[in-house]
């Protein structure tokens, strides 16, 4: 999912579009390039990564920091294998629950 989110992503701001969404694990559409007040960060993580496991702290600490001025984070689990109780887990395990997340629902790995 995270090559065809990133494609979607270069593809939308490429073509200007705006219209991009990315439901995430509660269901709730994300428009990551909606023209909007607020800026957007996408983080690219997964479960085994020890790089991205160790700055959960950092990612939770930057994320709360920055929401109040304006900026929103986003969880991407790229590994299209990972289930959504595995990402559930795995946010809670790192501090990281507070944080909305996506990843590849329909395991294409793509």
């Amino acid at each position: 999912m995270a090559v065809r989110v990133l494609i979607l992503l270069i593809a939308a701001v490429l073509a200007g579009a705006s219209s991009v969404s990315i439901a995430d694990l509660d269901g709730q559409l994300r428009h990551p390039l909606a023209p909007a007040r607020r800026a957007g960060l996408l983080l690219f993580v997964t479960t085994d990564c020890p790089i991205s496991n160790s700055y959960a702290v950092e990612i939770s600490r930057v994320c709360a920091d920055y929401a109040s001025r304006g900026v929103d984070c986003l969880l991407l689990y790229e590994d299209a294998r990972v289930t959504t109780d595995a990402v559930r887990a795995h946010r809670q395990a790192y501090g990281l629950g507070v944080l909305p997340a996506a990843g590849d629902r329909e395991g294409s790995g793509a």
